[in-house]
């Protein structure tokens, strides 16, 4: 009796160890343990590895008040994102850093696309329909929420925001939808609204 008594004390206190390091990160289907960051959008970003592409852009482009300002949401890219965009435009031929100023202007102007100067929520995003936002360069394009199935059971499993974008062809105004799925939600720096793309998206929605 004893022994299993230790045996439950043991793996409680590795369930609790469990806990207690999931709440230091952030994790996948917009759930988190602690959503509160701490330190700007910015900061943020900037502490992280897998969003050092994304701040050597922002950096270029001067964004960084902008995305600092009160009340703004920013939907961050991963290097994964930003990679993308680099090999459909064949692009590997240098370093992303050492990018001549026509082609790093490509990327900042596609950052914009995913600063808002407004709060939006995972909660924002209806379940039927669209909502139209605007970016800060003017462009308009949507958010949603996809509900994804659960052990073959539609419409059961976990809810993902989604961020959309319409290109037109300017020969043939033929309409292209292009979305990305946020694989994180509702982050909150001490000045805004923060979520994270996921792997699969090419940034700038190319």
């Amino acid at each position: 009796m004893i022994k299993r008594n230790k045996i439950w004390s043991l793996l409680l206190c590795c369930l609790t160890m469990m806990m207690t390091g999931c709440q230091d990160e952030y994790y996948f289907d917009g759930g988190l343990a602690k959503p509160e960051l701490k330190i700007s959008t910015y900061d943020f970003i900037a502490s992280r590895d897998e969003f050092s592409m994304a701040k050597f852009i922002i950096d270029k482009g001067n964004l960084k008040e902008v995305i600092n300002k009160n009340g703004n949401t920013v939907f961050i890219p991963r290097n994964d994102n930003v990679k993308g965009l680099i090999a459909q435009k064949a692009w590997g031929d240098m370093q992303f850093e050492h990018f001549p100023a026509e082609r790093m202007d490509v990327f900042v102007e596609a950052m914009k696309r995913y600063i808002y100067e407004s709060t939006l929520r995972w909660e924002d995003g209806p379940s039927l329909g669209k909502k139209e936002v605007t970016c800060i360069n003017g462009d308009a394009l949507s958010i949603y929420k996809v509900q994804t199935a659960y052990k073959g059971v539609q419409r059961a499993g976990a809810q993902y925001l989604y961020l959309e974008r319409e290109i037109v062809d300017p020969k043939t105004q033929e309409v292209t939808l292009r979305s990305g799925r946020i694989n994180t939600s509702n982050l909150l720096s001490t000045n805004g609204t923060v979520h994270v793309m996921d792997y699969s998206h090419t940034f700038g929605f190319e």
